[in-house]
């Protein structure tokens, strides 16, 4: 009775909701990656170079983001912990009339500034693991995710110069 046109009054109402219901249940990255696998034994040897390089990069550019998103992390805790000090402080200089109680609230807005930024850089973090996960396999050809206790080294970035040659990973 609400389909039929003569029985509406000519005003027919829906609703409609869209929802992504087969997305990545179909394929993802690394079943697309071991399909790639298959058709690159039978690629040409420069394809198969070009190919290698390309998966090298997106390895490099993996492993860069994670170190970068671990370097921030790192550098926010710092802040974080620098900016509880300084709200102590202001709090203390407050109790003693040194200091106004707007002070204490703009300390205590960093802080809580400073923590939704540790919550991002945590957020980051966990993604770039992810992300460098997509090229590392065991050798029984599983794949594993990064363990919790595993940091890049970051003490080789100083010395690395992307203008000399010799020196480049």
């Amino acid at each position: 009775s609400f389909v039929n046109p003569e029985l509406t009054n000519g005003n027919l109402s829906y609703v409609g909701v869209e929802m992504p219901l087969l997305k990545g249940l179909l394929t993802d990255y690394k079943r697309t990656a071991l399909k790639q696998a298959v058709i690159f034994q039978s690629q040409t040897e420069l394809e198969r170079k070009n190919t290698i390089n390309d998966l090298y990069m997106d390895a490099i550019e993996s492993y860069i983001n994670w170190t970068g998103s671990f370097q921030n992390l790192q550098l926010i805790s710092q802040n974080i912990d620098n900016a509880r000090s300084r709200q102590k402080l202001q709090v203390i200089a407050f109790e003693n009339g040194d200091k106004a109680a707007a002070d204490t609230l703009e300390a205590f807005a960093q802080v809580q500034n400073l923590t939704l930024m540790l919550q991002d850089a945590i957020f980051q973090y966990q993604n770039s693991k992810i992300v460098l996960s997509r090229f590392l396999w065991n050798e029984n050809s599983e794949p594993f995710l990064v363990q919790e206790n595993v940091n890049p080294d970051v003490s080789l970035l100083g010395l690395i110069s992307f203008t000399d040659k010799t020196n480049v990973l």
